[in-house]
């Protein structure tokens, strides 16, 4: 039927979750890993670490990969990448011809394997994090807008104190300057684990073929040690009393 998605599905030994969507009619491929971790799975103290990470990702690995070069490597295929950061999720995706699709993968497991965590590239991702922050927000008029309505409906002015989603993504410039490298490698094994995502491959590929691919790149990266923690979401019942 007109409108029907093709989706296969597997789990592969480590956790990770695989949906592939083939469509031929689509000239190119797009991969997309969703970490189950976001702004509301921070704590008091470190509040920015989700989307910092968005950033640290990018910085390259202990295995080779020079800081910067995951970006420019899709790009010099005729690709593109980027990432995003939610409450609930921190996302990573390629979009790149459809013959690049192994590049992809591999640049994704290589930094799920071996992300350099590194006091240099802390530094230097804390100082992005921050100035995108006075660009988006600090600098802007009505910038604080989004803290202040969390605050209202989730914060301790609002329905629920101490709701995991009471604080902007963007993160605390106090946080920030205040992590040390042992609670951003603390956080880092703690969420960014094949256990804890889900892996979604689109567009020009075989499903049989992208499944065998996302097991030889991703499948042998190890799972976590226990379960990822994970943080009620619930908001409390408003007050009703006057």
């Amino acid at each position: 039927m007109p409108g029907d998605i093709a989706l296969r599905s597997t789990t592969l030994d480590n956790g990770m979750r695989v949906v592939v969507n083939p469509d031929m009619t689509c000239p190119a491929v797009a991969v997309n890993i969703w970490y189950r971790v976001g702004s509301a799975d921070e704590t008091a103290g470190h509040f920015g670490f989700a989307h910092l990470f968005e950033h640290l990702m990018f910085s390259g690995t202990t295995s080779g990969i020079a800081s910067g070069e995951h970006l420019a490597t899709v790009e010099s295929v005729g690709g593109t990448a980027n990432a995003t950061t939610s409450f609930d999720r921190t996302n990573f995706f390629e979009t790149v011809p459809a013959g690049a699709l192994e590049l992809a993968l591999w640049l994704e497991s290589e930094r799920l394997a071996h992300l350099a965590v590194t006091t240099e590239n802390l530094d230097i991702q804390r100082e992005v994090v921050k100035e995108e922050k006075r660009q988006r927000y600090d600098n802007l008029p009505y910038g604080d807008m989004l803290a202040h309505l969390l605050a209202q409906q989730f914060g301790a002015d609002g329905v629920a104190e101490g709701h995991p989603y009471a604080h902007p993504t963007i993160g605390s410039v106090p946080d920030l300057d205040a992590a040390c490298l042992d609670d951003v490698v603390s956080f880092h094994r703690q969420w960014y684990r094949p256990d804890n995502a889900c892996l979604v491959i689109a567009g020009c590929v075989d499903a049989d073929r992208a499944l065998l691919l996302a097991d030889r790149y991703l499948g042998a990266v190890p799972a976590g040690e226990g379960p990822a923690p994970s943080r009620d979401r619930t908001p409390a019942a408003p007050s009703l009393s006057v």
